[in-house]
């Protein structure tokens, strides 16, 4: 059984990124959090890159859309509408 950080177990939720994501879209994704007053702490595991925060703050944070790419916030329940714009 692997024993979670302490600062980890704080949070009630977690984002895993891969840990080949873009550096630079990862920059972005911590200042936009930053400057939006985001708790967070970033962990590292083999191979991933975790966002830890509470429940709540994922419009603020990065999600993996069904397109299979990262972007901010949630995915918006209709996409093919926001496509038709």
């Amino acid at each position: 059984m692997q024993k979670i950080d302490p600062a980890r177990a704080m949070f009630d939720a977690e984002i895993h990124l891969p840990a080949s994501i873009d550096r630079q879209f990862l920059a972005v994704v911590l200042v936009a959090a930053a400057e939006k007053k985001v708790d967070f702490g970033l962990f590292h595991e083999e191979g991933k890159i975790i966002i830890a925060h509470y429940g709540g703050d994922e419009d603020h944070l990065p999600s993996l859309w069904s397109d299979g790419c990262w972007h901010f916030g949630r995915e918006p329940e209709d996409l093919d509408e926001i496509d038709e714009r």
